[in-house]
């Protein structure tokens, strides 16, 4: 009787150690797959953040050339008002010389 009840008692822990490491099996796989999730949303949201990125990186080129090209034209006319203000003077002083000197 002392070794059906050895035997019980052994299959029984042996039970128990079963139970407790598919327990721990279950809980580990819950924690890994709670962790995947939570890295997909870090990954999909890195994702969103790098492209607002580049999208803002072409709005600052795009901005920059713009501002390169209204400066270009800015002294185009800052040129071009140059030459016709030196122009007007020069004919001024002609005409004012032809009037002087008739």
């Amino acid at each position: 009787m002392s070794k059906q009840l050895f035997v019980n008692t052994c299959c029984s822990d042996l039970q128990n150690k079963k139970g407790t490491i598919l327990q721990a099996s279950v809980d580990y796989i819950k924690r890994l797959k709670k962790e995947q999730l939570a890295m997909s949303e870090l990954v999909a949201q890195q994702e969103e953040l790098q492209k607002t990125n580049r999208q803002l990186v072409l709005d600052i080129q795009v901005k920059h050339l713009f501002e390169q090209s209204f400066r270009q034209q800015l002294c185009a006319v800052s040129v071009g008002i140059k030459s016709c203000l030196v122009l007007m003077t020069v004919l001024l002083q002609i005409s004012l010389n032809a009037v002087q000197y008739p």
